[in-house]
């Protein structure tokens, strides 16, 4: 495998997260908006338990997020 292919998977994910406004329904936003959001909680839960890392400002941000979302 070439080191391309992350990259290309990425910006692939990015162009379909950037275009879901125009073309997704109602329900797709608030669908691909709850992934990322617990993909924030995820990659938090990650550094905790891989690196032995506290990072405050992910719990931070999703819990804006998850106070915003229903104003």
């Amino acid at each position: 495998m070439t080191r391309a292919g992350p990259a290309l998977g990425v910006g692939a994910a990015l162009l379909v997260v950037a275009a879901l406004p125009w073309f997704g329904s109602g329900f797709a936003i608030l669908l691909a908006s709850n992934i990322l959001l617990l993909a924030i909680g995820v990659s938090a839960v990650h550094l905790l338990m891989r690196c032995g890392l506290v990072s405050l400002c992910h719990g931070g941000m999703l819990g804006i997020g998850a106070y915003t979302s229903p104003i």
